[in-house]
């Protein structure tokens, strides 16, 4: 279908104006854009949102800004990812396109296509992204936490070799001791963002609606969590082997799934 404007610098056209999402919700559309201002120019692409439509819902897979030689034809595809919980319905939406020196004149809006919404599955059996947010806080944990351990190798291994008396190693245990505290808290701190971006990256693989808000939960959660927990944990003193396998799951695993838990609450009412 092509929008009907015989003095437009540009024509826009797409196979279907009526789409149906599947049930992730999630599909890329195709539109066709050609040059018909009879010159080379450089325009933008914009999908807009229309009547109840959100304008976020609608992302370009691709860069705006393009390159039109005379005469030219491109295609561009508009990723259509409805926000987690939105109601079913049909909405409507379109291209535009725009000449970056002279937008007012060289201009052209393209057909509108209606996308139809399926409603959200909640079924006990649905997946609901949890799995992926666990996954994803612990690789991204995981690896900050190595990283971190590495580098206390390294530095620890050369206070050994630099250690000549005892002046000098009473010196480099103070030394290290604080470098120790300072590299606790780094640890922290960068177990709580590699987490974070990796539910955000699982989730988002996944095709799970809200991933950001997931993450940014999720990260906001783990300040308090984590003196919580750290308190309990010295308060009871458990052996060894149950700390390494309890800090793990209290520190990444518990907070993931809590975020996860209130972001499709709040967006769908269901757990």
């Amino acid at each position: 279908m092509t929008a009907p404007d015989p003095g437009a610098a540009f024509t826009i056209s797409t196979p279907s104006a009526t789409i149906e999402l599947p049930p992730n919700r999630s599909a890329e559309v195709p539109f066709t854009v050609t040059n018909l201002a009879g010159r080379a120019l450089r325009a933008q692409v914009m999908p807009r949102g229309l009547g109840a439509a959100p304008a976020e819902w609608f992302k370009l897979a691709g860069d705006a800004a393009l390159q039109f030689d005379e005469g030219a034809i491109k295609q561009v595809k508009v990723t259509v990812d409805p926000a987690l919980g939105a109601p079913a319905g049909r909405y409507t939406f379109r291209l535009d396109v725009a000449g970056l020196e002279s937008p007012a004149t060289e201009y052209a809006e393209g057909p509108e296509c209606a996308v139809d919404v399926p409603g959200s599955t909640t079924g006990l059996t649905t997946p609901r992204g949890y799995l992926a947010t666990s996954v994803g806080a612990s690789v991204g944990g995981v690896l900050w936490l190595i990283a971190v351990l590495v580098i206390w190798l390294i530095i620890s291994n050369k206070a050994d070799e630099d250690c000549t008396d005892l002046g000098d190693c009473f010196g480099q245990i103070i030394g290290l001791a604080i470098l120790l505290g300072l590299l606790v808290l780094l640890a922290l701190i960068l177990m709580i963002v590699g987490a974070a971006i990796g539910i955000g990256v699982a989730l988002r693989i996944k095709h799970y609606r809200g991933n950001k808000l997931t993450s940014v939960f999720f990260a906001v959660l783990m300040v308090p969590w984590t003196i919580l927990i750290l308190w309990l944990l010295g308060a009871i003193e458990p052996p060894e082997v149950v700390l390494i396998i309890l800090t793990p799951i209290l520190l990444l695993f518990a907070p993931a799934l809590l975020a996860r838990a209130l972001v499709l609450l709040i967006r769908t009412h269901r757990i």
